[in-house]
């Protein structure tokens, strides 16, 4: 063979590499960034069924909150951050909304997020609980019992959901739109964030 069959020959398999390598990435690998206006349509429908969890049961606030400090899994005794992506609240008399914009959370708070992640779901009577920063902001918005979900995570948060009420003691005849709501919320979380745990 001459030369130029080698040459040949050579360009034509490393193009077929190549075609190969991209399809597989193309293929296999999940998007894992959305556009902008990708995430910011599917906190849109987090927030809609929220409203609508708040209008067709008992729950009279609804929270999806982000736990994060930049990166990695949460941990007690380093500084985290709570932002609430989604806040949704019937119009309670007396109500005072706690602004969760990188609000600093304490030690429980994070030990609370941990414990979380491990039991998918919390149930706190807010009299029974110990002194603590979430206590102290339950007792400033006059809740009276929370449940609170674990979503997902990704590289650099931890989402979960706080559904909660103002004159009840139990959310429990809202459970199944509750857990219809967290299951749907999770879908969502997952196309916005697809590399999302």
């Amino acid at each position: 063979m001459s030369i130029m069959q080698h040459i040949l020959i050579g360009t034509l398999l490393t193009l077929a590499n190549i075609g190969a390598i991209a399809y597989v990435v193309l293929r296999y690998v999940p998007r894992k960034m959305r556009t902008f206006s990708e995430r910011l349509e599917r906190w849109r429908e987090i927030e809609a069924a929220c409203n609508a969890l708040i209008a067709g049961s008992t729950v009279e606030r609804a929270l999806v909150l982000k736990l994060t400090n930049g990166g990695g899994e949460p941990t007690v005794g380093t500084t985290y951050y709570a932002t609430a992506m989604v806040s949704a609240t019937e119009n309670v008399r007396n109500h005072k909304a706690t602004d969760y914009t990188r609000l600093e959370v304490d030690d429980a708070y994070v030990a609370m997020v941990v414990g979380l992640k491990k039991a998918r779901r919390m149930m706190l009577l807010v009299e029974t609980m110990p002194h603590s920063l979430l206590r102290d902001i339950y007792n400033s918005e006059h809740i009276k019992f929370a449940e609170v979900h674990y979503l997902c995570s990704t590289q650099d948060a931890t989402y979960y959901c706080s559904f909660a009420t103002y004159s009840e003691v139990h959310l429990q005849p809202s459970w199944g739109l509750m857990l219809r709501t967290v299951s749907d919320i999770k879908g969502m979380l997952r196309r916005a964030y697809p590399g999302a745990k």
